[in-house]
């Protein structure tokens, strides 16, 4: 399979390629004053320019070697952050895709656009960035190998061309079918790739790359991982309230035989992430052979990460820990401007939407978003102020079930961040985990036992934040099970979501 694209490595890498009272502000809208004051940086702004996200799901950012892996899984997005701006901390909004994207799109919180389980479709109250981007005279188009992406989510709104793609090799083509098309219009193209995701698929030379793993082995560990999630969505998937049925003893004997796999679960992943790689290669050859790399904003990140047994559990959903929600995010803006710049503050991934709506002078469209503009922090020449959001990420779940996480952690979890200081507040138990990412970035040494006055601190703002993002929301539209076609259910069940 990656016989077709060995000679774009080579041609890549000689092209260079390689706080409470805050609350009121994030509810009313963001920021006014974020466009910016040079002329120079103004005109760029206003410019019709091209847009395109390459989204790669469940991308963990410690697996990159920009953010200092030390296996060589990523060769081309390293080199690319020489040329662009890294947000080094930058967070999804949730610990999975429907939520993620749906917060990615709309620059709104998930306990605000409702979109946190199968079934529930965006209401089209909320502006989506294609709209936004659509009603500006832009050409939209968007290729996915995930249907939570689609139009059973909602999230297809404002695209034109709108198309599945079970093959993982094919966004470099539709890449070049898109911009054959658009001819001088300008255009958003957002690409959404799967390699990383369960059960980790790559080809068998780049898994021999970074070990060796039997095929009976990465057979045992698909069927493993097929048995934990059918337990773990069991009463999802006959139609129970969620808790009905107590799976425990199933589950458990799952992940110890995931776990009995888990050296090899590490090399398939890391396989995975350097077939993501090759491919995002393959598209920005295509993207520098038509022109279009030089004149567009491309950004780069995930939806979330992946637990890898970082935390006992294994794949996504069930907490808010950094290996879910730590993604890679970087933006090359148009003829490399920037490159190279390394962003340190905490971020979110509600940023992108004003950020981008900044940039080709439609930030106006963005008065009620959520997040705020990241341009300030690239530039002080644009101007303007970057507020960020101490509590960027949420986890809500509502079809998942194991006992013992229901007791530990519950079904809402809420992150606050000062700094290198984040605190997860878990609604249902009422507990606050206290963690010094400084000290203890694998957030394994909980400070709250210790540190009562700043988990309760955490706590109140957590709780205050969350009642006033919940009397905010925008209720999502129930989709019938019988208006769920066959594909988008047979696709959920290759992805896991045996809910569908």
């Amino acid at each position: 399979m990656t016989e077709r694209r060995s000679p774009v490595l080579p041609a890549l890498a000689g092209a260079g390629l390689l706080a409470v009272a805050a609350l009121a502000w994030w509810f009313t809208g963001r920021n006014a004053d974020t466009m910016p004051d040079s002329t120079a940086a103004a005109t760029a702004q206003r410019r019709p320019v091209p847009v395109i996200f390459y989204l790669i799901d469940t991308l963990r950012a410690d697996r990159l070697g920009l953010y200092g892996y030390d296996k060589p899984t990523s060769p081309i997005i390293d080199a690319l952050a020489k040329e662009s701006v890294v947000f080094d901390r930058a967070h999804s909004a949730a610990p999975w895709t429907l939520p993620s994207v749906s917060s990615l799109f709309t620059s709104r919180f998930p306990c605000e656009h409702g979109v946190i389980r199968n079934q529930l479709r965006l209401s089209e109250s909320l502006p989506t960035l294609a709209e936004r981007l659509q009603a500006a005279g832009y050409a939209t188009g968007s290729y996915y190998q995930n249907n939570f992406v689609g139009p059973m989510a909602g999230l297809s709104r404002g695209f034109q061309v709108v198309e599945f793609r079970q093959d993982l090799e094919t966004l470099d083509l539709d890449a070049r079918e898109f911009l054959g098309r658009v001819a001088d219009q300008p255009y958003f193209l957002y690409l959404h790739s799967m390699e990383p995701h369960a059960t980790y698929f790559a080809p068998r030379d780049l898994v021999k790359k970074f070990g060796y793993v039997s095929i009976d082995d990465h057979e045992a560990f698909r069927a493993h991982w097929i048995g934990y999630r059918m337990m773990w969505f069991a009463d999802a998937k006959a139609s129970r309230p969620v808790g009905s049925t107590d799976t425990t003893e199933g589950v458990d004997l799952a992940i110890n035989n995931i776990n009995a796999l888990e050296a090899s679960a590490h090399i398939l992943y890391d396989a995975a992430v350097n077939f993501a790689d090759i491919e995002l290669g393959q598209t920005i050859e295509v993207l520098r052979q038509t022109g279009a790399w030089d004149e567009a904003i491309f950004v780069l990140l995930a939806d979330h990460g992946e637990e890898m047994r970082d935390h006992g559990l294994w794949f996504h959903d069930q907490s808010v820990y950094e290996e879910m929600t730590h993604v890679p995010l970087m933006i090359h803006f148009p003829g490399g401007r920037h490159g190279g710049k390394r962003v340190s503050e905490n971020v979110s991934l509600l940023d992108v939407m004003p950020t981008v709506l900044d940039f080709v002078g439609e930030g106006d469209a963005c008065e009620n978003c959520r997040g705020s503009s990241l341009l300030p922090l690239v530039d002080a020449a644009y101007g303007g102020t970057y507020r960020p959001s101490e509590l960027p990420t949420m986890r809500w779940n509502v079809w998942g079930y194991y006992k013992p996480l229901k007791a530990s952690r519950g079904d809402i979890n809420v992150v606050v961040r000062d700094g290198d200081l984040k605190g997860i507040w878990n609604k249902e138990p009422g507990t606050v985990e206290l963690y010094d990412l400084a000290s203890d970035p694998g957030e394994q040494q909980d400070l709250g036992p210790s540190d009562g006055t700043r988990a309760t601190a955490m706590a109140d703002k957590a709780a205050q934040w969350l009642a006033q993002c919940e009397a905010t929301k925008v209720a999502p539209t129930e989709v019938a099970p019988e208006d769920i076609s066959s594909e988008d259910r047979d696709r959920l069940r290759a992805h896991g979501y045996f809910g569908g």
